[in-house]
């Protein structure tokens, strides 16, 4: 049997997929003004879903981008839907582990424009950044824009694998939102490497659970910037995934939006 890859019949399934998905999450979606393009202009390599072919990534890709999203939010209670309120993503060089490039930006909410004080305690937000902030589909359309022109420095041709500490920020945040807003996932999306997984394996299986401020006090590492914040826990995570290099460990793609 074949292995499945990034192609346009994945892309199909996902969009009936988001599709049916949007239909359960909200009944009567808004619709942002503008749509992402549904295949971005970077050439990057896919990697198959398959067996032990998507063990290692370390030398499918020349780069590597740590993305880090926060969300609306509210303690005890259950906002539905939740939104992305801030944006933020470094790019790795995979062979040494040092940072590239940065991104981030602000997003504003539409469904609950008025961020609480629990989250913007929690997130280290304030109500002004987001109403700075643009649609997430001009933060994905921005964000696209950022890895083309860093294709451009490199040469060309730019290969990567999207990283985050967790799965929350591509199968739950992203996708949910991009479903009920009608707004076209960038296919790199797709898949990524949860970082928990392989600093795990270095560093012990208890830290499965921890939030990315004990690991890099495991590691011993200083935290680097303020406590709260896309920018500093994307930071952070860079970090992290710079040591798990130096350490040559593996690191794989370990989670996908067709796994539900």
């Amino acid at each position: 049997m074949g292995c499945l890859s990034i192609n346009d019949e994945f892309a199909m399934m996902m969009m009936v997929m988001m599709v049916i998905s949007s239909q359960a999450i909200w009944q009567n979606p808004p619709k942002e003004i503008v749509l992402v393009e549904q295949e971005p202009s970077v050439k990057q390599k896919s990697h198959a879903f398959c067996g032990d072919n998507n063990n290692e990534v370390t030398e499918s890709y020349d780069h590597f981008v740590i993305v880090d999203l926060k969300a609306t939010g509210e303690k005890g209670v259950n906002i539905n839907p939740l939104e992305i309120i801030e944006f933020s993503s470094i790019l790795v060089d995979a062979v040494t582990g040092q940072q590239a490039s940065t991104f981030h930006t602000y997003v504003c909410p539409i469904m609950h424009p008025e961020l609480s004080e629990f989250c913007k305690e929690y997130n280290g937000i304030l109500q002004t950044n987001v109403e700075a902030g643009v649609m997430l589909s001009e933060a994905l359309q921005m964000h696209q824009a950022w890895l083309k022109e860093a294709e451009t420095k490199n040469g060309g041709s730019l290969s990567f694998a999207v990283v985050t500490w967790g799965d929350w920020d591509c199968r739950t945040i992203l996708m949910q939102e991009c479903s009920f807003k009608h707004v076209t996932i960038p296919y790199y999306f797709y898949q990524w490497i949860n970082l928990k997984k392989p600093f795990a394996e270095k560093f012990g299986d208890n830290y499965l659970l921890a939030p990315v401020l004990e690991a890099v006090q495991a590691a011993g590492l200083k935290w680097k910037g303020c406590p709260k914040g896309g920018q500093s826990h994307a930071d952070n995570k860079a970090r992290l995934l710079e040591l798990l290099i130096r350490h040559s460990a593996k690191l794989y793609i370990t989670d996908n939006l067709l796994a539900m």
